[in-house]
Order: structure tokens, then C-alpha cells, then sequence
């Protein structure tokens, strides 16, 4: 039996592929649902840090996505800062 090669997340090509098709889909699902204003952004995060959120905000409070954790997090900071 050959072993799958899987990157650091411990996915297979397999699940990658999936995961890759099902992010599209719901990107074309915005587009039509007029969220098409959505910019894509790249920041360096370390692993552990990130980790850390995934398991203490995004898993705990059951969001869809990392991303909407951030976005979130983002509305939140937001309002805190234009309160004082």
C-alpha cells in the first residue's frame, strides 16, 4: 500500500481538491448574491499563533471559516476603536 503525500495540514490531495472546489463554489454563490465586494488579502502569521485562534475562536464559536473569524474579529476591533 503506498502512502499519500500530504502537506502540513494533513490533508490528501483528495480533501485539498474537495476543499478547493467547495471554496469556488461558495465564492461564485457570493458573486451572485452581490457580496462581490470581498477582497482577498495574504498576511504572515506565525503557525502557533494561528493555530491558537483556530482552536480557541473559530472551532469554539463554530464559524464557517478562519476568514470569518478574522472578518469579525476586524468588525469588532473596529467598533471598540471608534468607541474611545
Amino acid at each position: 500500500m503506498q502512502k499519500r503525500k500530504t502537506r502540513d495540514d494533513g490533508k490528501t490531495p483528495e480533501q485539498r481538491s474537495a476543499a478547493a472546489k467547495k471554496a469556488a463554489a461558495t465564492r461564485k454563490a457570493n458573486l451572485e448574491k452581490g457580496r462581490g465586494d470581498i477582497t482577498k488579502i495574504s498576511i504572515d502569521v506565525p503557525k502557533k499563533i494561528l493555530d491558537e485562534f483556530e482552536d480557541k475562536v473559530v472551532q469554539k464559536w463554530a464559524y464557517s471559516s478562519t476568514s470569518s473569524a478574522i472578518r469579525e474579529a476586524m468588525r469588532q476591533f473596529m467598533q471598540k476603536s471608534s468607541q474611545g
